[in-house]
């Protein structure tokens, strides 16, 4: 909080924190920390190399984004979502203060929404916790088996992989150990996959800032499906990585800026 605003510096922390001051660290976050890589306890720190110095470099490299709007005057929809759709957010670095001015401008009332942010274990349920603050409908950690409802909001937990699967009375969430395939965990694109064999065309698919290049595939997949995709421009992104990615791979319809992609989203709901 003293560093950034006077030096507009990146700054990523490391540290062994605790799942009781994760709040700690998404305060950090939303005070300008560029990145978070938690420390594991006696892990030797050459394996943690691999993981801090791509980190270090993609802060150094990185252009602020334009100016955002400020809270108060983001622009909250009012206009009830249809809850026979699902909404499915992808999102990595940057993305903890972008989910929350992403739903800052939902209306109240929201279809069913799965949520894979590349996040610490101990983190996942401070950040739901901290989202759910914001709304006025519900945002949790995803639990394994539940059902997905409306105007719920369900976060992967940090370190485990999750997709959703049709069961008799609708669909649910399923969660596993972090699948060695995938680099990141929660993997966005083995929830994209799911969302688009489950759901196809009565899906939307969003992409947010974020580095590397998980969702990309997995929008794809939504896109052949026939769902509805949109990503975070590069110029409100903190990294322009996985947004660029999926608009690469051709699985991206719109491209916008963050403050203006409820607006869009609520604009496809008119025309569906």
């Amino acid at each position: 909080k003293k560093i950034h605003p006077q030096f507009h510096i990146p700054i990523v922390m490391i540290s062994s924190v605790s799942k009781d001051e994760g709040p700690m660290v998404l305060e950090a976050l939303d005070s300008g920390a560029f990145d978070y890589i938690q420390k594991p306890s006696l892990k030797p720190l050459p394996e943690l190399a691999a993981t801090i110095v791509p980190r270090l470099r993609m802060a150094a490299s990185s252009i602020p984004p334009s100016k955002l709007r400020a809270d108060a005057l983001l622009p909250k929809l009012d206009h009830p979502w249809p809850h026979d759709r699902v909404i499915a957010i992808g999102s990595s670095t940057g993305g903890t203060e972008a989910l929350k001015r992403l739903i800052l401008c939902f209306p109240d009332q929201v279809p069913p929404i799965v949520v894979a942010q590349h996040i610490p274990p101990v983190f996942s349920e401070a950040l739901a916790r901290r989202l759910n603050g914001y709304v006025k409908f519900n945002v949790r950690e995803a639990r394994h088996g539940e059902l997905l409802a409306p105007n719920t909001m369900l976060i992967a937990p940090g370190g485990q992989d999750m997709k959703i699967i049709r069961v008799p009375n609708g669909l649910a969430i399923d969660l596993s150990a972090a699948d060695t395939k995938y680099r990141h965990h929660p993997s966005v694109d083995h929830l994209f996959m799911s969302v688009a064999a489950e759901c196809g065309a009565r899906a939307i698919g969003v992409i947010l800032t974020g580095m590397g290049s998980d969702g990309a595939l997995g929008m794809l997949d939504l896109k052949q499906a026939g769902a509805w995709n949109i990503a975070q421009d590069e110029s409100s992104s903190v990294v322009y990585g996985m947004p660029k990615e999926a608009v690469a791979k051709g699985g991206v319809d719109e491209s916008a800026h963050l403050d203006d992609i409820a607006a869009k989203i609520n604009a496809k709901f008119k025309t569906k």
